[in-house]
């Protein structure tokens, strides 16, 4: 018998309404298991008979998160470099959204070029993910629905740090942050980024969902970007 090394994660569900919901949206990423840029979702148990806490096993991402990736090497990166990290997370994200499927937690703590959607944690839990959260989830919370352009959003933040190397929104407090954004502010593009990749992430985070181009869009400037610098 082949060993595999997995990872564990242990997740607390209260209530039988977030189990079942919890159990239907990893029904649905059984859809999207086998791609190579989403990480593998193996199986469910319950901890013990009574217990309300699970523990999921899933593909084991050797190569870190984003982030640690970002912090560990981001000045040894060539522009190449980080269009292929742009454009391997872009590739996910198409493959969510073509069997109708969001990501919703997109953020660069998750596995690098391999994403994976927790369901099990809210925006005022994870407050790290206020910075990639759509700016009309902030405003409207509960009431607002999430929609593939709330992916996109989330994007555009992770293109903006993939070619800054540094987290959004830094300098700021989680609550500062989210007043910040909700007034329509953005960061800052770094010198040396080229101009279609500024206008592309640009447009991934406008405060409309409206005004979001569709994920092919954004791969389309991505390939370009690449063809370009090859």
């Amino acid at each position: 018998m082949t060993k595999m090394k997995v990872a564990l994660k242990s997740i607390v569900v209260d209530s039988t309404k977030l189990l079942k919901l919890f159990v239907n949206e990893f029904l649905q990423h059984l859809k999207v298991n086998s791609h190579e840029n989403i990480i593998g979702f193996y199986g469910i148990s319950q901890k013990d008979l009574n217990s309300n806490e699970y523990i999921l096993a899933l593909e084991y991402a050797n190569g870190g998160t984003l982030r640690s990736y970002l912090e560990s090497n981001f000045k040894n990166l060539k522009w190449i470099d980080k269009l292929n990290i742009a454009q391997q997370i872009a590739k996910a994200i198409k493959h969510f959204h073509s069997h109708d499927i969001l990501h919703r937690d997109l953020i660069s703590d998750f596995g690098l070029a391999k994403l994976i959607s927790d369901p099990s944690i809210t925006l005022l839990e994870l407050a790290g993910s206020i910075a990639y959260s759509d700016p009309m989830l902030l405003i409207e919370g509960d009431k607002f629905k999430r929609t593939k352009a709330s992916d996109i959003y989330s994007f555009g933040i992770l293109l903006w740090e993939i070619s800054s190397g540094e987290k959004p929104y830094k300098q700021h407090t989680e609550w500062s942050k989210m007043n910040h954004i909700i007034n329509g502010n953005r960061e800052t593009p770094v010198i040396g980024t080229p101009r279609d990749y500024i206008n592309i992430y640009q447009e991934c985070w406008k405060q409309e969902p409206i005004q979001c181009p569709s994920i092919d869009k954004v791969m389309q400037v991505l390939e370009r970007l690449i063809k370009l610098t090859l």
